[in-house]
């Protein structure tokens, strides 16, 4: 009886790995693999591991992603074919834990609500702190001291985004970047304007 093929290896080349920001060596990856063509780096790296500015992002030198096209400000697909020329294998750190309030599946949670297919992929942070705090006047939990003071917090305050929603409802969420989301407050002004 012949045993059935497993997964393919993949396993990552030997030698030295270079990791940077597609914008630490210069202004975007084009200009590192400048550097790299230059005869005194000739076989000095074998895998790049290019950080998450890679991707379309906002905040926190790419962990705050919009979405995973490229960043056409920062890489072109001629610096990846220019780097797979060189013989330089390619790593990506891709962020799958932080999500701009930007991206697609931010922007329709805002829109839809808990209709939206991603309301789970963000933490209503009320829900998640429940019977582990206490409510505040502002509508959002406050965790206990024992839970506070283990909590790393990057900035003064609860990292916290109160999204109020179309239908006027208010819902409180994890905030790692302290981003905010503003509208423009509706005046019966705004309402003078409305044809038919």
């Amino acid at each position: 009886m012949k045993k059935a093929p497993g997964p393919k290896s993949q396993t990552l080349p030997r030698g030295v790995m270079l990791n940077a920001y597609p914008d630490s060596i210069g202004k975007n990856l084009a200009d590192i693999v400048e550097l790299l063509k230059r005869p005194e780096f000739k076989d000095t790296f074998s895998l790049f591991y290019i950080l998450p500015t890679f991707f379309n992002s906002d905040l926190d030198r790419g962990f705050s992603i919009i979405d995973y096209n490229i960043n056409n400000e920062l890489v072109s697909p001629q610096d990846l074919d220019e780097l797979n020329k060189l013989g330089i294998h390619i790593k990506l750190d891709l962020v799958l834990n932080h999500l701009s309030v930007r991206s697609p599946q931010f922007v329709d949670l805002l829109k839809n609500g808990n209709e939206s297919p991603y309301r789970d992929f963000f933490i209503d942070w009320n829900e998640f702190w429940k019977g582990h705090g206490t409510m505040s006047e502002n509508d959002h939990v406050v965790p206990d001291d024992e839970h506070l003071k283990k909590l790393f917090m990057r900035k003064p305050g609860l990292p916290i985004l109160k999204i109020r929603f179309p239908d006027g409802s208010l819902r409180v969420y994890w905030n790692t970047f302290y981003q905010k989301v503003e509208f423009d407050e509706i005046t019966a002004q705004d309402f003078t304007h409305i044809k038919g």
